[in-house]
C-alpha cells in the first residue's frame, strides 16, 4: 500500500496502528520548512498591554501653599488607589518596630482624616500631613508628604514618612 499504513497494519516496531493516515497526519506539527513527528509543545505567546498614562506626566514647578484637609486626603487616597506611593527604609523600619503593617496603612489611608495643620519641609520642599484613623481598635497616625513636583490631579505621589500609634491625651 503506498506511503501510508492501512488501518491495523503493523509499524516498524511491530505495533498495530489503529489510526488512519489522516489522523496520523494530524499528529504531526509543521515546524519551519519540514514536518517533524509527534506533537511539539510551543510556548504560548502572551501579550501584555500597559494601561497607564502615556509617558511621564510633566512635572509642576511646585505647590507653594498647602491643600485643605479634604483635598489633601483626596490626593493621598487617589495616590494609594493607583499605587503612586513611595515607601522608604525609615518608614519600613518604624512600622516594623511599631507592629504596623501595610494592611493597617491601607485601612488608615482609606478611612482616615487629616489631623492638625500641614507642615512645610524646606529641605524637601514638600507639605507634610498627618492622617489619623482607628484601625483594629488602635488609634494610628500616618505622616505623609506630597511630592510637590508632581501634579496632584493627574499623578500624585505620596511619600510615607512614618506611622505610629497615637497615645491618648492625658490633658483634662
Amino acid at each position: 500500500m503506498g506511503k501510508h499504513k492501512a488501518k491495523n497494519e503493523k509499524d516498524e516496531l511491530g505495533a498495530t496502528s489503529a489510526l488512519t493516515p489522516v489522523v496520523q497526519l494530524l499528529n504531526y506539527v509543521q515546524l519551519g520548512e519540514g514536518w517533524t513527528g509527534g506533537v511539539d509543545r510551543v510556548a504560548e505567546e502572551r501579550k501584555y498591554t500597559y494601561c497607564g498614562p502615556e509617558g511621564r506626566p510633566s512635572p509642576v514647578n511646585s505647590h507653594e501653599s498647602p491643600l485643605s484637609a479634604q483635598n489633601a486626603i483626596s490626593v493621598v487616597q487617589s495616590a494609594w488607589a493607583v499605587g503612586r506611593i513611595h515607601v522608604g527604609t525609615h518608614f519600613k523600619k518604624r512600622c516594623s518596630e511599631r507592629r504596623i503593617d501595610m494592611i493597617d496603612v491601607g485601612n488608615l489611608i482609606r478611612t482616615g482624616v487629616i489631623r492638625g495643620k500641614p507642615e512645610y519641609s524646606g529641605e524637601y520642599k514638600t507639605w507634610k500631613y498627618r492622617v489619623a484613623a482607628t484601625v483594629d481598635e488602635r488609634p494610628l497616625e500616618l505622616l505623609v508628604a506630597l511630592d510637590s513636583t508632581e501634579d496632584f490631579a493627574a499623578s500624585p505621589l505620596v511619600i510615607l514618612i512614618t506611622a505610629y500609634e497615637k497615645k491618648p491625651s492625658t490633658k483634662p
